[in-house]
């Protein structure tokens, strides 16, 4: 797994039909390629199409995530809450926001903005759960799947049923 040192974070949130990201043109080349190519049956075969994807410039990269790039979040989940108000004391308006921020030297603040302006201010919310006792510090977090991910009898039976096709 390939360890990564961040300060921060920014996710940026677009308006839904007012604005437009490379990655849209990326998904459509993918999406016509993908048509050419009704009969993918195998994780390896939807590789080769995304490779084959893009006939000008650079290919498509395509990253192969293990197991290990899986993490649980559960506990980290514990330590934080969803908070109504900012750090100022205003209401915190979910839906309006645009740009999050979370940066490493504070790892339960989360800086936002209601629009993607530079001139605009980040603001903060702290979502450190409050209470009694001290609440355990994360240092990493441990992966979600460690031993694959398991599946119900009945898929299984199934899946073998289909083997001889």
């Amino acid at each position: 797994m390939q360890e990564w040192d961040l300060a921060s974070v920014d996710h940026i949130f677009m308006v839904s039909g007012h604005s437009f990201l490379p990655c849209n043109y990326d998904f459509g080349v993918y999406e016509k390629e993908k048509r050419k190519n009704e009969q993918v049956y195998s994780f390896s075969e939807w590789v080769d199409v995304a490779k084959r994807a893009r006939k000008k410039g650079s290919t498509f990269e395509v990253q192969e995530m293990s197991a290990a790039s899986f993490l649980n979040f559960k506990e980290l989940k514990s330590n934080i809450v969803n908070r109504k108000t900012d750090s100022d004391g205003g209401k915190v308006q979910w839906l309006n926001i645009r740009w999050l921020r979370f940066t490493k030297k504070e790892p339960y603040k989360m800086m936002f903005k209601y629009s993607v302006s530079d001139d605009e201010a980040f603001k903060g919310v702290n979502l450190k759960k409050r209470g009694k006792g001290r609440l355990k510090l994360i240092r990493s977090l441990s992966v979600l799947y460690p031993n694959g991910r398991p599946i119900s009898k009945a898929k299984y039976t199934d899946i073998q049923s289909l083997l001889k096709y």
